[in-house]
């Protein structure tokens, strides 16, 4: 079975898991790091995620994946948080990490390309909705091109 197969199949009973727990489930990824295959599972939990969490998780995962045992050869699972500077990849994340400051990149309705800093407010109407300072934006989902948050130390 192709990585790609794999995570659709098991996908949906590795979110239940990571939910069932109290967390929310992010993303789930499949790379390469020199010979070793990675299986990198994405949680997030408010205020954050720390190491015991990971591991709470991951020892969960592992059980459900050997219980099925369709990874054939060996593997690494990955259990992690989103970090601080992640790139957003789905558009449920917005509203996991409302209130959080991003840079995102978009094409404006000129056609020209932006980006802005502006904190995560909503996503409403297919439209992401940002603030900066007191000023309020709506950008459409489908012209943004890359979001990714910033740090906030």
């Amino acid at each position: 079975m192709q990585w790609a197969e794999l995570i659709e199949k098991i996908e949906p009973e590795v979110r239940r898991i990571v939910e069932d727990a109290g967390y929310m489930f992010v993303d789930m990824v499949h790379r390469r790091e020199g010979r070793s295959p990675i299986l990198s599972v994405v949680i997030h939990k408010d205020p954050s995620v720390n190491l015991k969490d990971c591991e709470k998780i991951s020892r969960r995962i592992e059980l459900f994946l050997d219980s099925l045992d369709v990874i054939s050869g060996r593997y690494i699972l990955e259990v992690t948080s989103p970090g601080l500077d992640r790139k957003i990849r789905r558009d449920f994340e917005y509203d996991v990490f409302k209130g959080r400051l991003a840079r995102i990149t978009f094409v404006d309705d000129e056609g020209k390309t932006r980006t802005v800093e502006a904190t995560l407010v909503a996503v409403q109407d297919d439209k992401l909705v940002v603030s900066k300072g007191d000023d309020y934006f709506r950008i459409p989902l489908s012209s943004i091109k890359k979001a990714v948050l910033i740090p906030q130390i």
